[in-house]
């Protein structure tokens, strides 16, 4: 990670990287300059220092071999190709860019552009439309109407760095009800997730969209300025440094955040306050997944709402459930598929990892190893209607030495309330020692969570414990480095005190019963060969459970490669209604390490019980192990030991295929592991893990992970496959399959596969197309739980035929099928075809068209497409063809011809009844003195289903006010729409119409 510094002392730092360390020294050779990895990208995690100006980008190709490029006197890197590129953010004014070229052998050349960098920069676009109207037969009770849009989109950068993105949309609707709502959330359908909002797919102009601003509702707007913003509109929810409250869930509403300019050494901000209120549309969900020693894990949902995730891994004390480290995942470290619900990981994760002493509780050391995802899904039988407030505000004291914060937040769902606030100090001894210190309060039953131990593939649900009575929780932290503290001292201390109520509810705590934990560790060397750690904690619970362990670890290092520990440890239990887990046992314990070459270690451990009384067992265990290398790229770990507890062993040899591949096979064997809701019968046999990654050359990669679990009688295999390959720089294809079957003798056998295979095409000559299917089939023998079969197909493709021809077609299809008709099934397919016409060297015609086919069989519960609950089977055909000519001479001409082929049915009935439409329209204006312009229309529906043919004609006037505005006059002869979805056959009548565009930049 790098940093860079102001003169204010705020910093920017990059993400972190990952960095492989080979085995063995190798000697490069080098055919060229060296280009770091990562050099020229923008690896920014982390944004203080306020830059604004204008954004100027220098390139060069052709450059040759060894040419040494400066730019405004700083170096910029040449790729082998003899390319480069850079940008430069300048301030607002009159700014100067050289460039420098001086290539082996010849004379420097050194380049000057001038340029003028505005000191303000607008684009902004929009609309107005009023139409005011009288009914000739007002079928829908009122002779007069008003109805209009009003629509725009503006984004600036004001002369002191403040930026603002702005946008609102009414949609066409009554005049009164224009700026109704304007802050409420529209019913999001099926078709607005799928995000096709447009009347054609294509409009032959080869344009691209970018959602600048995002929003559920009518409005958006954003002001940005040094880091600080206020908005209106979608966004993520960021509230940290609060042990007990956070959040990151994807909202619709208004968020805030702003800080002082000033900044403390660390960074930090003085004073700092964020905030949000939102209408939430998706529920939060959180997955415990414990390390299965692998890289691929299966989450709780599917269709996760894409960027929602938050991965990080914790180590856990199995018992207290405290968090003895939390690491954020970034982006490097993992992949996921949000229509499966899989993550794979870029380093295979444990199960256990050690707690620090000699003497162990389990084979391997007795801390448990999660991955923790917190994202969002969207509920496929409910309707969400509640709000979600929260907010966060801290700053630090003068002397940079105490911050206080508190911190609150607010849901309410259909299905689950939660209110909670908390207040927080942290004393910052020192920069690497502080102490913090939080109060929490929370009411509500609140989210709950799901628990996995088998990476994914069975689950145990923790339902919320939270209730309408208030419940607290405290918590006293310190970690602290010795050396600031004591002259010459070396170490780190660290100390907590936690009490929660039974009932404490967060986004990321559950409890059920009150829990009191305490404890201290500290880690210091008191001569250069002795080390010292100590470590105590007391663990109770108001369900009856409790424990205390006590332990001290002395560490001698007999040579520069050899160490010697000793340890003794105290455990005394009680555990509610389990005698034999009850009771008081102290034990020693020894281990002898012998470091060799290249991280390569061989250990030897031991451990008695000396004294015992109670049920508990003792824990005498003899073992031994190590991590050598059998080669460049050979690594074995292994470790196996033998005890009152039972035998237990953990292995994993691992190869590297150079920097792009890694296979490894392992096997776990733990006498104490448990399930999460399943009971060991039989013996346990162990778990099997078979995996590889490769990134075979520049066109192959592919993963694949197989586990065996042999957990006495129940015997399950997962397994998961996946392949990408570009065969070329147009071609690129991937295949996942993942399985997974249990078979137990003593419960119900179930099994699961999921199928995924995707292609991808681009020969940059205007052709492009990608298509994806996935399958997933679940299937379990209980009776009580459905058998499911769910497919899905997402496909479009674009090719631009010729200079004046453009096509595009997409697919969506999602069918969904149980063995119960209790559980919502579904079917929908939409496909559709657009074509354009834009002759490049005759651009008077304009000729658009699209085909749909949609067919939607929505399950029962399940939420229409206009928001509300689906009562309606529906399958339609609609044809659509538009054109525009304008010949010049003031002529324009225009016609419109669509089809709609359709059927309706009730949900529980099978029998559709016909809803077929035909609709044709042309439309011819012309202009007369400058700034008159008259147009006539026909119009021609056809009902065949009644057999009707109805026929409207409308004449307009139209009076131009400069290029922007234009009023017209018009009557209606017809009374039917041109929009096939108004059923209301009432538009007869006289109207007046304003039109506003405008257009700045």
């Amino acid at each position: 990670m790098l940093r860079v510094y102001d003169r204010q002392g705020r910093f920017d730092e990059t993400v972190p990287a990952l960095v492989n360390r080979r085995l063995a020294p190798v000697s490069p050779r080098l055919t060229g300059p060296v280009t770091a990895a990562g050099e020229g990208e923008d690896r920014t995690g982390r944004r203080t220092i306020p830059v604004f100006g204008g954004l100027v980008t220098v390139s060069g190709e052709k450059m040759p071999r060894g040419t040494t490029v400066m730019v405004m006197g700083r170096p910029v890197p040449l790729d082998p190709g003899g390319r480069f590129v850079t940008d430069l953010v300048l301030p607002p004014g009159t700014q100067n860019v050289d460039v420098s070229l001086a290539a082996p052998g010849q004379a420097g050349v050194t380049l000057t552009r001038q340029i003028s960098i505005p000191r303000s920069d607008w684009f902004s676009t929009g609309l107005a439309d009023l139409t005011i109207g009288r009914r000739d037969t007002a079928l829908s009770g009122r002779e007069g109407y008003t109805r209009g849009r009003l629509a725009f989109y503006a984004k600036g950068l004001l002369q002191d760095g403040t930026q603002v993105t702005s946008a609102f949309d009414s949609g066409e609707d009554q005049l009164g009800h224009l700026f109704a709502d304007v802050l409420s959330k529209r019913p999001r359908s099926v078709l607005d997730r799928i995000g096709d909002d447009n009347p054609y797919l294509t409009y032959g102009d080869d344009s691209t969209a970018v959602d600048d601003a995002p929003t559920s509702g009518k409005l958006y707007l954003k002001v940005e300025k040094d880091g600080n913003h206020l908005g209106w509109g979608d966004f993520k929810a960021g509230i940290d440094h609060s042990a007990f409250l956070s959040a990151s869930r994807n909202l619709y509403g208004v968020q805030g955040a702003f800080g002082s300019p000033a900044i403390t050494d660390a960074g930090e901000r003085r004073f700092h306050v964020t905030g949000y209120a939102a209408q939430p549309e998706s529920l939060p969900q959180r997955d415990e997944l414990r390390g299965t020693g692998g890289s691929v894990y299966m989450l709780k949902r599917r269709d996760l709402v894409p960027g929602s995730e938050s991965l990080r891994v914790e180590i856990v004390d199995p018992v207290t459930g405290r968090v003895v480290s939390s690491r954020p995942l970034t982006a490097e470290g993992y992949r996921i598929d949000y229509f499966q619900g899989r993550v794979i990981l870029a380093q295979p994760l444990s199960a256990e990892a050690a707690s620090g002493g000699v003497v162990t509780e389990g084979t391997s050391g007795g801390h448990a190893i999660n991955l923790v995802a917190q994202y969002e899904y969207v509920p496929v039988v409910t309707d969400l209607d509640g709000t979600a407030f929260g907010g966060r505000v801290e700053g630090w004291l003068p002397g940079d030495t105490f911050r206080l914060g508190l911190t609150a937040m607010d849901e309410t769902t259909d299905s689950a309330d939660l209110s909670a606030h908390s207040a927080d100090v942290r004393y910052q001894l020192a920069p690497e020692s502080f102490v913090d210190l939080e109060v929490a309060e929370s009411t509500g039953t609140g989210f709950g969570r799901s628990v996995s131990t088998d990476g994914g593939f069975t689950w145990n649900e923790v339902a919320s414990a939270g209730g309408s009575e208030r419940a607290r929780a405290f918590r006293l932290g310190a970690d602290i480095d010795l050396s600031d503290v004591a002259a010459g001292a070396n170490g780190r201390l660290k100390a907590w005190y936690q009490d929660k109520d039974a009932g404490f509810q967060t986004l990321s705590e559950n409890l059920a019963a009150d829990q009191i934990d305490w404890g201290l560790g500290i880690e210091t060397r008191i001569a250069e060969r002795l080390g010292l750690s100590l470590g105590y904690e007391d663990f109770e619970s108001g369900d009856g459970n409790r424990r205390q362990t006590g332990e001290a670890t002395l560490s001698y290092n007999t040579s520069a490669r050899t160490t010697v520990e000793l340890g003794v440890k105290l455990r005394d239990e009680v555990q509610a209604g389990d005698a034999e887990d009850t009771g008081r046992r102290v034990y020693l314990g020894m281990k002898i390490s012998r470091a060799l070459r290249f991280d390569q270690k061989v250990y030897v451990t031991a451990q008695t019980t000396v004294a015992r009384s109670g049920g508990i067992r003792r824990n005498d265990r003899l073992g031994f192990g190590g991590t050598v290398n059998l080669g460049r790229a050979l690594t074995a770990e292994a470790e196996a030991s033998d005890g009152t507890a039972g035998p237990g062993s953990r292995a994993r040899l691992t190869y590297r295929a150079g920097d792009t591949g890694l296979l490894y096979l392992g096997y776990e064997l733990d006498p104490e592991r448990e399930i999460a809701g399943t009971s060991l019968n039989g013996d346990h046999r162990g778990r099997w893990l078979l995996g590889a990654k490769h990134q075979v050359n520049d066109r192959t990669s592919y993963f694949a992970e197989d586990s065996y679990d042999l957990f006495g009688e129940r015997k399950a295999l997962t397994q998961a496959y996946g392949v990408t390959y570009t065969p070329s720089e147009v071609w690129s294809f991937s295949a996942n399959l993942e399985r997974g079957s249990i078979v137990d003798a003593n419960d119900a056998d179930s099994d699961y596969m999921a199928l995924s295979l995707g292609t991808g095409y681009g020969d940059g000559d205007g052709v492009q197309g990608k298509a994806r299917l996935e399958y997933r089939v679940e299937a379990a023998a209980d009776p009580n739980t459905q058998d499911r079969t769910t497919w899905g197909f997402l496909g479009n493709y674009s090719h631009q035929v010729s200079a004046d021809w453009r096509m595009t077609a997409d697919v969506d299809v999602l069918i969904s099928d149980s063995d119960r008709t209790s559980f919502p099934e579904g079917r929908y397919v939409e496909a559709s075809l657009g074509y354009a016409w834009r002759p490049v060297e005759d651009d008077r015609w304009n000729v658009l068209a699209r085909y749909t086919f949609l067919y939607d069989l929505p399950g029962a519960g399940q939420i229409g497409a206009d928001g509300t609950s689906a009562t309606d089977k529906q399958r339609s055909q609609i044809l659509s063809l538009a054109a525009i000519y304008d010949p010049g001479a003031a002529w324009e001409f225009g016609g419109k011809l669509a089809y709609r082929k359709g059927e309706t049915a009730p949900q529980a009935s099978d029998v559709f009844t016909s809803s077929d439409a035909g609709l044709a329209a042309l439309r011819a204006s012309y202009g007369f003195l400058d700034n008159w312009e008259i147009a006539g229309e026909t119009r021609f529906l056809w009902l065949p289903d009644v057999d009707q043919t109805r026929t409207g004609n409308l004449l307009t006037v139209y009076r131009d006010f400069g290029e922007t505005v234009k009023i017209g006059v018009g009557y209606n002869f017809g009374a039917f729409s041109d929009d096939l979805r108004d059923t209301t056959l009432d538009e007869k009548g006289v109207f007046l119409n304003f039109q506003a565009l405008l257009s700045s930049q």
